[in-house]
């Protein structure tokens, strides 16, 4: 049961840190600097080019991201929360670090923590679990799918492609002290669904899931962007679903993610303790990234 637990505080988990669109790898593509365009004079849309151009010089990010994700069953009355602390370092599609602080809790109180460790280098993906460390060789799109370092909030373009694609229809913007805040709220199912389903299509998976009948009831996204730096101060997301299952339940699902910017990074390697007292790591153990358990329920 522990182990089924661990696995489903997982499962929705990594999409949590996910969203739609953008390959990681053009995280660096640019590297032209921003205009000198005064701030009191620039439109929405130069500032949103301005902070991507100023992004996109950096060779990575490290980014501290909490989440909050609230299931619950109509009928059963069943509820659980799952709420994580992520710390990442991601410098290309290749290489990143991640740490995980996670805390499952059931309706009746009990709960359960894990902390989990990352590395992905090149093509070996490392794990430290209960003061051990693994790997397993996997390949781009297999990360990909996995982790989906291609459709995150921690890819800043992924933010920035959002908020400039609706632009002109459900974003506003207001201009504070230090910053500029980007605000877009979503209430239509279908542009709900576009924005917010690759959050949950962990969930979507469940072999006792009605896709065909899953709503989006909302999406929000919000960007804070430093004034003189252009950089992100802050990016936060709201998404709600409701699923119909197989057994005539609903499964309403809330998340929340916040991502705080915490600056550049330059590189990513292993520490010295993955290969400490001259033995290899384990070698394809059973980890987290497999799919879902049909035997997990809320």
């Amino acid at each position: 049961m522990k182990q089924k637990s661990y696995i489903l505080f997982l499962i929705f988990l990594f999409p949590l840190l996910s969203g739609c669109s953008l390959i990681l790898s053009s995280i660096i593509s640019e590297t032209s600097k921003p205009t000198s365009t005064s701030p009191n004079t620039q439109t929405p849309a130069e500032i949103l080019e301005n902070a991507k151009i100023a992004m996109n010089q950096l060779d990575g990010y490290r980014w501290e991201i909490k989440t909050n994700q609230q299931l619950q069953l109509l009928k059963e009355q069943k509820k659980s929360t799952s709420i994580a602390i992520v710390n990442t370092e991601i410098t290309n599609l290749d290489k990143f670090h991640m740490t995980i602080q996670g805390t499952v809790q059931a309706e009746n109180g009990k709960t359960q923590s894990e902390r989990l460790e990352l590395y992905l280098i090149d093509t070996e993906l490392y794990q430290k679990r209960n003061g051990s460390w693994s790997k397993k060789n996997m390949t781009a799109e297999q990360v990909r799918k996995s982790f989906r370092l291609d459709s995150t909030i921690q890819d800043p373009n992924y933010s920035f492609h959002i908020l400039a694609e609706r632009l002109n229809q459900h974003v506003q913007m207001k201009e504070e002290t230090d910053r500029y805040v980007f605000t877009m709220n979503v209430n239509d199912p279908t542009l709900a669904k576009k924005y917010g389903e690759s959050h949950f299509d962990s969930l979507l998976a469940r072999p006792d899931v009605v896709k065909s009948q899953a709503t989006f009831q909302s999406y929000q996204i919000e960007l804070h962007l430093h004034k003189q730096s252009h950089q992100i101060l802050q990016v936060s997301q709201n998404i709600s679903i409701s699923v119909p299952l197989m057994n005539d339940d609903i499964l309403d699902a809330k998340a929340n993610i916040q991502g705080f910017f915490q600056g550049e990074v330059k590189s990513i390697s292993l520490p010295p303790e993955v290969y400490s007292g001259n033995e290899d790591v384990q070698d394809n153990p059973p980890f987290t990234t497999q799919p879902y358990d049909p035997g997990d329920k809320i």
